[in-house]
């Protein structure tokens, strides 16, 4: 594979450029939806704290994810490397196409979760060697499980897209040496769309619903911090003096604070760093304390404090002097609603199942058509005829609609070219039976030659007997010798030139005798060659043709078919041993001509009349061949590129049409 190591390092500069434009764009956001407080990230506050800053956190989860992804594409790429140099000095490349194959499909799934897991385990640790609380460590984990997720699905999708190209690379080298089998795809891990589509959404989706309940609940907090703030503010003025002669007088003013909430206290830090609270069972954290000494003093709510990053405690406090000692005396108060976080839960989990059965309905409606498109794909390639009465319906004017829009035109194709592969096999069969009959017509031109040229020299040799006066008779009986000898003649001659015909029309020779020839004269002269016929069976012809109805083409062979018609028809009222009339009519319409050939001798039977133009069938009997409609069907085809059909009523009669083109260029 010539492109394998130019899209391998697409590949890894698509992970790298994600990551850095994710982390990015995170960077400002998560402080906000942890409602961090305000100046107590980046700077040494934090240091001291956590001995991290939020900056050097986040760099360090962003070298992780690019680290675990860099192993893993650098460790995949030489596997795969090693693999495709087997595979070209190899001749057995079966199971090392496999492994490439599954090697490459798996990767993006192996990065998808190692992108996500591993970098929020890490957090998850670090939180907690640094002593944070479990509900810290909740949202934490869950806010940079999001951000990991929306990060790892978009790589993903780009990535995807790579990956996909390296596969059809991989097996179009491939494919050039050895033809991969169906058994050995497979053997392949089947992939569904609709499992593709899943890891997209789904994700995502996620992804959303955990942003906007951090967005809410953060929204919500910062309003009821607020609110407690200047509530417990004004209570500490009004309530609290500055100074007390004794901690008992502070404690009993502080006992006759009102708390709005049941967990608010108040709390009491002495000079010596000792620390008192109402709440027996609750503790100060260090982080309170320290944010209300260093950091607080700065902000114009110099008197408010918090608990820690991404917890609901925040507090208000004040100092109060006490026999010329510094007491600071406040109030802990919580932010967090219970209520309003479990109703934020649930209805995330309601949007979450209703969101993903939507999902799932709308992927099972879409890919319901594209399976009945595969369905119908594989009916086509095992069926040898295409019902094009059974097509898929068209519900819709989106994609699926244009896929079975193209798959409808792809079946109409493919029947046109299987009745076009149809004719193409019944035009080489009638080839290859007349290259025998040819032969056959050749052998028996040559033949019944001799005989032929030995009665024509007779009926010359009788013809000048009865002229000369070795033969005394009337001039009567002379005039009938000689018109009889001159039939005679002229119907070896006529024999003489069908048989040369035939074996001509058979080898396909004698194509270029083509003219210009009245219908009429055609007929005219059957009438003369069939007047003994006509007499013998009793039976009459009727030409119902306009002299000007002319065609352009081989007149001998357009005069066999019309004699082969005509002789049918003779011969079917000879079988009744009925007498009838034989009817011959030409008429030209617009761009054709179309000559017909009727009789009322009883019709065709329905067992042979579906294949009388294609094999050699006869209603004859054993005195026919079933030679001369097949012929007469090729003649139009060929030399005319006309076509013959024929309409029948049995008990009734029968009607041959010969539908000929006034085209001159097509002959």
């Amino acid at each position: 594979m010539k492109n394998f190591k130019r899209k391998w390092k697409k590949l890894m500069i698509i992970y790298n450029i994600i990551d850095v434009l994710a982390v990015l764009m995170f960077y400002p956001i998560i402080p906000k939806l942890l409602n961090y407080p305000p100046d107590s990230i980046d700077n040494a506050f934090q240091v001291a704290i956590n001995g991290l800053t939020y900056t050097q956190q986040y760099i360090s989860i962003l070298i992780l994810c690019i680290f675990i992804e860099n192993i893993i594409l650098v460790i995949t790429y030489k596997n795969i490397n090693k693999l495709l140099c087997k595979m070209n000095e190899s001749k057995n490349i079966d199971k090392l196409y496999l492994k490439a194959v599954k090697t490459v499909g798996r990767t993006p799934i192996i990065i998808y979760l190692l992108q996500v897991i591993a970098p929020v385990i890490v957090i998850a640790m670090t939180f907690l060697i640094l002593n944070g609380n479990i509900e810290v460590i909740l949202k934490v984990t869950l806010i940079f499980f999001a951000m990991l997720l929306s990060i790892a699905t978009i790589s993903y999708v780009f990535a995807k897209r790579v990956f996909k190209d390296i596969l059809i690379d991989l097996f179009n080298d491939t494919n050039k040496n050895k033809d991969i089998g169906q058994e050995l795809l497979n053997q392949i891990r089947r992939s569904s769309i609709k499992t593709s589509v899943i890891m997209v959404v789904l994700p995502l989706l996620i992804v959303t619903i955990v942003f906007i309940t951090f967005i809410g609940y953060s929204n919500l907090t910062k309003q009821k911090g607020n609110y407690l703030y200047k509530i417990y503010d004004k209570e500490l003025l009004e309530n609290i003096s500055n100074e007390y002669i004794s901690i008992d007088s502070l404690k009993k003013d502080l006992n006759n604070l009102e708390f709005i909430n049941n967990n608010d206290y108040y709390y009491i830090i002495y000079p010596d760093g000792k620390i008192y609270t109402s709440d027996k069972e609750q503790k100060i954290s260090e982080f309170f304390i320290r944010y209300s000494e260093e950091v607080s003093v700065n902000h114009v709510e110099n008197n408010r404090t918090y608990g820690f990053y991404a917890t609901g405690e925040e507090g208000v406090f004040r100092k109060v002097i006490i026999n010329g000692e510094i007491y600071t005396i406040g109030i802990r108060y919580t932010t967090d609603t219970i209520e309003v976080i479990k109703t934020i839960i649930v209805a995330s989990i309601i949007i979450l199942v209703l969101s993903i059965a939507l999902l799932l309905y709308l992927l099972e409606y879409i890919f319901k058509d594209i399976t009945l498109v595969s369905k119908k794909l594989n009916k086509m390639a095992k069926s040898k005829q295409i019902d094009l009465n059974d097509r898929l319906p068209i519900s819709s004017n989106d994609e699926i609609s244009d896929l079975i829009k193209s798959f409808t035109n792809i079946q109409e194709r493919i029947n046109r070219y299987i009745k076009q592969i149809e004719q193409d096999q019944y035009t080489m069969q009638r080839q290859a039976q007349f290259a025998i009959l040819g032969e056959f017509a050749g052998g028996l031109a040559h033949d019944l030659n001799s005989p032929l040229s030995a009665i024509k020299l007779d009926v010359s040799t009788l013809k000048k007997y009865i002229n000369s006066n070795k033969i005394s008779t009337d001039e009567y009986t002379k005039s009938k010798l000689n018109e009889m000898l001159e039939n005679l003649d002229n119907s070896l001659n006529s024999m003489g030139n069908i048989i040369m015909g035939v074996r001509n029309q058979i080898r396909a020779t004698g194509d270029t005798d083509k003219q210009e020839f009245a219908i009429i004269d055609i007929l005219e002269g059957i009438k003369v060659l069939f007047r003994s016929i006509f007499m013998k069976s009793n039976c009459q012809l009727e030409i119902d043709v306009p002299p000007d109805i002319k065609l352009f083409g081989e007149k001998n062979k357009l005069d066999r078919v019309l004699g082969n018609l005509i002789r049918n028809s003779i011969d079917a009222y000879a079988m009744k041993n009925i007498k009838g009339i034989v009817k011959v009519k030409a008429i030209q319409d617009n761009n054709k001509t179309i000559i017909s050939v009727s009789d009322e001798a009883g019709g065709i039977d329905k067992e042979i009349k579906d294949n009388i133009f294609k094999e050699l069938k006869t209603t004859k009997g054993e005195k026919g061949t079933g030679f001369g409609l097949y012929y007469s069907n090729t003649m139009i085809e060929s030399s005319f590129k006309g076509r013959m059909y024929f309409e029948t009523q049995e008990g009734v009669g029968t009607t041959f049409y010969i539908e000929i083109p006034n085209n001159k260029e097509g002959m």
